[in-house]
């Protein structure tokens, strides 16, 4: 089963370029990703949806936070204090 990862972060969808940097740096570790990054520049909140192939949503959830960190890693974000995950079976 693939599952749709969302995970919505505070503070760092105040510029434009940090949801540019970090799409290209999941992509970068997930070619196949489908990726979205939707923000409000106002609220400062980011989210990023992207695709996994496979697994349970336990597995996808773990997989999907572990892509995320690196991601955000790369693209020069902070660790944020706290965050939003859903974890959506779909079929593709």
């Amino acid at each position: 089963m693939d599952h749709r990862i969302e995970i919505t972060i505070p503070d760092d969808g105040r510029h434009a370029e940090t949801g540019d940097r970090l799409i290209e740096a999941i992509y970068e570790f997930l070619p196949a990703a489908d990726a979205v990054i939707d923000q409000n520049l106002e609220a400062g909140l980011l989210t990023a949806a992207f695709f996994l192939e496979g697994g349970t949503a336990t597995e996808a959830a773990k997989a999907g936070v572990g892509l995320f960190e690196l991601a955000a890693d790369r693209a020069g974000m902070e660790t944020p204090d706290s965050v939003s995950l859903a974890v959506l079976p779909q079929a593709r």
